[in-house]
């Protein structure tokens, strides 16, 4: 709990949503903030970084979860 934001120590949130959107920065670790981490964006891996991960890029595959 040392390395979280003092907001997410206070409120335990249910989920977590980042949102973001950093295109050039790989993602930190979200999964411990929350029991459901929910990446939106690039470079977010279910499993890896996130429990889930929304495809935000243009085109047939928008909005699908990886």
């Amino acid at each position: 709990m040392a390395n979280r934001p003092l907001v997410l120590v206070r409120l335990r949130p249910a989920i977590l949503v980042d949102a973001r959107m950093r295109k050039r920065q790989v993602p930190e670790d979200q999964r411990h903030p929350a029991p459901l981490t929910i990446g939106l964006g690039p470079g977010f891996i279910a499993g890896g970084q996130v429990h889930l991960a929304v495809e935000t890029a243009w085109g047939e595959d928008l909005g699908r979860l990886i």
